[in-house]
């Protein structure tokens, strides 16, 4: 992957966010979700993507206050059509982490397995940052991370010796802190694929009638080697890729 040729940079302003739109695959082929970037004039920093329909997102405001929950849009919806169930939009809150060293904060993580994408029409016009979809049995890995100063490419970025990023977006953050947008790939293992499995299966059996293409699964959790909170993109239906399908 050539850093160089898919590389977004944007800047926060008074008046002006910062917006970056990236997926893993080709427009044309299979691909994950559409996921969003946003950095605020305020200083915070969301993220979601497209396949959610503006109902959830990951708020990492300035305050160090963050959480993932319903947008308040669809908590508004909800109550004014009598059916919020809920007493609270927001499904998780925690406190910014600690540096892991270096002036770096690891903020969030996108995991997308290869087995997940999946062709269906493309559903933006805007510019979209592409990346290469991830060898078969692996899974293409996006993290966010927050940075006291941005350094030239030319003398690193986050995770580029411990885990081998290759950077494609760089946002200059209100706060003065900078926002990386990271790519790798690692690899799963059978045990962690079965867990996908079972989660899917049971997110589909709370859903009447048929999957239609397209549609897609954002499962929310936290990584307690190191802290950090993710969404793994699936598609709707069935793993494209089987264990026992895969080559040795």
């Amino acid at each position: 992957m050539s850093r160089y040729e898919i590389f977004y940079q944007g800047k926060v302003t008074s008046s002006k966010q910062a917006d970056c739109r990236f997926a893993v695959g080709e427009p044309d082929g299979p691909r994950s979700s559409i996921w969003r970037l946003w950095a605020t004039p305020k200083g915070d920093v969301y993220l979601t993507a497209r396949s959610l329909g503006g109902t959830m997102k990951a708020s990492l405001h300035r305050s160090g206050n963050w959480q993932f929950g319903f947008t308040s849009e669809f908590e508004t919806k909800g109550r004014s059509q009598g059916n919020w169930p809920l007493d609270s939009r927001h499904i998780e809150r925690w406190v910014r982490p600690p540096e892991i060293g270096g002036g770096i904060t690891l903020a969030f993580r996108v995991v997308i397995p290869a087995s997940e994408l999946r062709e269906w029409p493309l559903e933006t016009s805007k510019e979209v940052q592409w990346l290469p979809a991830p060898d078969s049995g692996n899974a293409g890995v996006i993290e966010l991370a927050f940075t006291e100063e941005a350094l030239p490419l030319s003398k690193g970025w986050p995770g580029k010796n411990r885990v081998r990023t290759s950077p494609f977006g760089l946002i200059g953050l209100a706060t003065g802190e900078f926002a990386w947008l990271l790519y790798r790939q690692e690899a799963m293992t059978d045990e962690y694929r079965e867990k996908l499995e079972e989660y899917r299966a049971r997110v589909l059996g709370q859903v009447p009638g048929p999957i239609l293409k397209g549609k897609r699964i954002a499962l929310h959790g936290l990584n307690h080697e190191d802290g950090c909170r993710f969404f793994i993109d699936l598609a709707a239906d069935h793993s494209a890729e089987r264990p026992s399908e895969r080559e040795d």
